[in-house]
């Protein structure tokens, strides 16, 4: 089954080269142009991953991870920030990795490499829990 992955992205020429790129390597994408969307389609469905602006109109990136911090239930596995701010001013702001935070315009392989690594990652992480390691 494909992942799932919601694109949130304020600038409209991005929003759709990320959502065909992804989709080309077989990504399902839903997309949100703005903080509230964003919101509705996290709560609609399960993401394995989501790509976040932090320039959204209508909550911003940070307003949409805040409330994912607080309803685990809804957060993705995988979760990229993008900013105008460079990725360690991006980082302290949202308290995420800083691997995990680009600066706008990223380019899609980019994106792919952090969601990849953080999909994979969490899934050992997953199966070290089931699977006793004697």
């Amino acid at each position: 089954m494909p992942a799932q992955l919601l694109v949130a992205e304020s600038d409209s020429v991005l929003r759709g080269l990320y959502a065909a790129y992804f989709r080309a390597i077989g990504f399902e994408v839903e997309t949100a142009d703005d903080g509230l969307r964003c919101l509705d389609l996290l709560r609609e469905d399960r993401h394995d991953a989501l790509v976040i602006d932090m320039d959204l109109r209508w909550g911003g990136g940070d307003g949409v991870l805040s409330w994912l911090a607080g309803d685990e239930s809804h957060r993705p596995r995988a979760v990229v920030a993008l900013g105008s701010s460079t990725p360690a001013e991006l980082s302290l702001l949202l308290g995420l990795p800083e691997r995990d935070c680009l600066q706008k315009p990223a380019h899609a392989s980019s994106l792919v490499v952090r969601l990849a690594t953080q999909l994979f990652t969490n899934q050992v992480a997953s199966v070290a829990q089931i699977v006793p390691v004697s």
